[in-house]
């Protein structure tokens, strides 16, 4: 095995830890954030629904943002670090949401949860486009075999 393939082995054991990382981060964060409203800060069931809508809402209109800013970067990897570094700043916030005054912690933690899916989304494609750049191998084959079968 030679050198470029000995890194590109390596990076392919990071990308899938880091995608069992979030996945972890994501499916226990995100299952919670509906019982700590209602169980901590007391939301109403209007702020309830808007805590299961708006992230949807926001990421639709991510992606279509960082399909733009993507096209532009010269580097993508220091993109997708920041975003994914702005996204995991997005849980802390979320967790001191408890001190500020009662009359705006249901407000400031809807408005984190929907917005945290900003710089998550810029995340997840800017780290798709990454990893394409970096195993370009895989893209080959993926338009080779799609080739064949037209």
């Amino acid at each position: 095995m030679d050198e470029h393939e000995q890194v590109n082995s390596a990076n392919e054991k990071w990308s899938i830890k880091n995608g069992i990382y979030t996945t972890l981060i994501l499916n226990i964060s995100n299952n919670y954030f509906p019982l700590f409203a209602i169980s901590v800060l007391g939301v109403s069931n209007y702020e309830l629904g808007l805590i299961g809508s708006l992230p949807q809402f926001v990421g639709m209109f991510a992606m279509i943002i960082g399909s733009v800013i993507m096209n532009r970067l010269q580097s993508k990897k220091m993109f997708t670090v920041y975003s994914f570094m702005m996204a995991r700043i997005f849980l802390i916030g979320m967790a001191l949401v408890v001190f500020l005054p009662e009359t705006m912690q249901s407000w400031t933690f809807i408005l984190l949860v929907a917005l945290m899916n900003l710089p998550f989304s810029f995340a997840n494609l800017s780290w798709q486009a990454l990893i394409a750049d970096m195993f370009q191998k895989r893209g080959e084959i993926y338009f080779l075999a799609r080739a064949i079968r037209l």
